[in-house]
């Protein structure tokens, strides 16, 4: 589910502004685990205005660091939360690349050696060169 900010959309108690109380936060909590919400976060939405304006066809994949109805605060080691992270950047890369494999756009060894084969070198160039600029 996204919503509007970290804080009071997502029923915290510690930010800025909290017209709530425990009880009302652990009632939107459960209200929202019965509606089968397991995420809140709150840069979807914007993400996906933005490609669907941009005529772009994108997907959102988040990542759940904590059981809201145990706790607020992430106590989870940093290795642990590194590798919950990679685990959707390797399934979608995976994903992409077997797309691109389908298209005819990189080559089936690329699947298997784990590096891809550029089919066009001046358009891959292109693409590195704007990404670039952008850093």
């Amino acid at each position: 589910m996204c919503t509007t900010d970290f804080y009071e959309g997502q029923g915290r108690l510690d930010g800025a502004f909290c017209d709530f109380t425990e009880q009302d936060k652990m009632e939107f909590l459960e209200k929202l685990h019965n509606a089968g919400v397991s995420n809140i976060e709150m840069e979807s939405l914007a993400f996906a205005a933005l490609t669907h304006h941009a005529g772009i066809k994108a997907a959102v994949i988040c990542v759940t660091f904590i059981d809201r109805l145990k706790g607020d605060q992430i106590q989870t080691p940093k290795e642990v939360l590194d590798e919950w992270q990679m685990r959707p950047q390797k399934l979608v890369s995976r994903y992409i690349k077997r797309y691109l494999q389908k298209k005819g756009r990189i080559s089936h060894e690329s699947l298997s050696s784990g590096s891809m084969c550029v089919k066009s070198p001046r358009r891959f160039k292109l693409v590195q060169q704007e990404s670039e600029s952008y850093d």
